[in-house]
């Protein structure tokens, strides 16, 4: 992670490697946030998520070639999986204190993890204490349903989920 300006003023601007997925393709490159990461990815308004110098492979189903421009500017509500890639990033994240293991279904993947249970919520409704769109995953297990051209990862410490595209969801009972 490299921080913004380094002269007499901090810049808020910070840059962290970044995978993200939707429905067409999955790309990584260094993401472009105003201050905390964790916090940026939900805040209120935003709509595009920058990518600078991006990897883009589409998923092996539409025949589209790989690219690699300079910047991709991608619409946050389109993007249904994403994980900050560097441990300097993901230590920022401050867990609830609360958790539950779930399993969710996605049109491209299903994902295990912990999902946070915030105040009082609980299965049926732990989505309308989370106002932000994407829904922070620890200890995920991830399982792609369709071929990529690059290698995919199959776990994870921390992922967000577009709640948006949540299909399902279901408790994982502990044994």
């Amino acid at each position: 992670m490299k921080l913004g300006n380094p002269g007499k003023f901090k810049s808020p601007i910070q840059y962290h490697q970044m995978e993200v997925i939707t429905d067409i393709f999955w790309a990584k490159g260094e993401f472009e946030s105003l201050g905390e990461p964790h916090l940026y990815l939900n805040q209120d308004g935003l709509t595009i998520l920058p990518l600078n110098k991006p990897q883009i492979i589409p998923w092996s189903f539409t025949g589209l070639p790989a690219s690699t421009p300079t910047q991709l500017l991608v619409y946050r509500d389109e993007v249904q999986l994403l994980r900050l890639l560097q441990a300097e990033s993901n230590a920022k994240y401050q867990p609830p204190l609360r958790t539950k293991k779930l399993f969710f279904y996605f049109p491209l993947f299903v994902v295990q993890g912990q999902a946070p249970m915030l105040s009082e919520a609980d299965i049926k409704n732990f989505l309308d204490f989370w106002k932000g769109t994407f829904l922070p995953v620890t200890d995920a297990s991830i399982h792609f349903l369709t071929e990529s051209a690059v290698p995919l990862p199959n776990q994870a410490a921390l992922i967000y989920i577009n709640r948006q595209y949540i299909q399902g969801y279901f408790p994982v009972e502990e044994v």
